[in-house]
């Protein structure tokens, strides 16, 4: 009789605890349930206002980055490319380089560029204390840097000497110097676009040459760096600023491509959409810097230049159609 009391005992105990294992589970689900539903709840409304205050900036850059990391969504491309979106101001002449790849793969191009450019004023320049006539080798990294060194020469009434050098970073931009010289009689030296190429031509001039950097208020990538380390004589002249272009704020990326071509034009885009994310948009980057920077931002780079034989961002863009023919499929 004991016996069979003790096996009703074992019973009891056995079926109370195999109820309270559903319950258990039950309420782990539960758990589960709210926990999902609190981490959707505070994705949505995890949004930062757009504004171009530099702490609102940075928690949306944080936010996003964030976002991304814990969901690890991927940049993907769009199903098309038809509207891109070039930022930089639009190529004069019938012989602009996008103009056969528009007719090749039925584009349209956009062109608006991230910056704007403001000259220093020669009062502002002379502040510095450069005399330009004590250099006897100009860098240029940009068409920009060409205009504005040529503009505060004229301002100064200071004529180059045709013994000058000048090391372009590219032939493009090395070309662009006809604007302002006798090409053919003057020292022009120029790089094949990437980094490497240039530090190899600036090591060259290193012991024989007093070098200029003429720069925006923002810097110019990976030169002043690459001239400190390797101890050249070389300045810093700063004669133009880069500033946001507010023009954009009333625009809508309603396109398949976007392209970059400096760091800056990265920061002064991520300031006007402090939200932006690349998903089913493409992204084209021109330069290390600027994909440098676009990777800070969270931002994956589709089209890459200069790498190799992809010397500028129209053969780029052309790589990515080859790459991927369904982008150029008609809608």
């Amino acid at each position: 009789m004991v016996k069979d009391t003790n096996k009703s005992v074992k019973k009891t105990a056995k079926a109370t605890v195999n109820k309270e294992k559903p319950v258990s589970k039950v309420v782990k689900n539960q758990s589960e349930k709210t926990t999902e539903k609190a981490i959707k709840t505070v994705s949505k409304t995890s949004k930062v206002e757009i504004s171009t205050d530099k702490n609102t900036i940075e928690k949306a850059k944080k936010v996003k980055i964030e976002t991304a990391a814990k969901t690890n969504k991927k940049s993907s491309l769009p199903r098309h490319i038809k509207n891109i979106l070039i930022s930089q101001p639009e190529p004069t002449g019938e012989k602009s380089p996008y103009t056969e790849l528009s007719k090749k793969y039925k584009l349209k191009f956009t062109y608006i560029p991230f910056l704007k450019v403001e000259s220093l004023t020669l009062r502002e320049f002379r502040k510095n204390k450069i005399n330009i006539a004590d250099y006897t080798a100009i860098i240029f990294n940009s068409k920009n840097a060409i205009d504005y060194f040529f503009k505060i020469c004229e301002e100064m009434r200071h004529k180059m000497p045709q013994e000058a050098k000048y090391i372009c970073s590219s032939e493009a931009i090395a070309y662009y110097l006809q604007k302002y010289i006798q090409y053919r009689k003057r020292k022009v030296i120029y790089s094949n676009g990437t980094p490497q190429d240039m530090q190899n031509i600036l090591k060259k001039y290193q012991a024989t040459d007093n070098f200029l950097l003429p720069c925006s208020a923002l810097g110019i990538g990976f030169l002043p760096a690459f001239l400190k380390q390797n101890k050249f004589n070389f300045t810093e002249a700063i004669m133009y600023r880069m500033v946001p272009n507010d023009d954009l704020k009333s625009k809508t990326l309603n396109y398949d491509l976007i392209t970059f071509f400096n760091p800056e034009g990265v920061k002064a885009f991520m300031t006007i959409y402090p939200e932006f994310i690349d998903q089913r948009i493409a992204i084209g980057a021109f330069g290390e810097a600027t994909q440098l920077e676009l990777k800070k931002n969270g931002i994956t780079v589709h089209a890459k230049a200069p790498i190799d034989e992809i010397k500028s961002m129209v053969m780029a863009i052309e790589k990515l159609f080859k790459d991927n023919p369904d982008l150029a499929e008609e809608l």
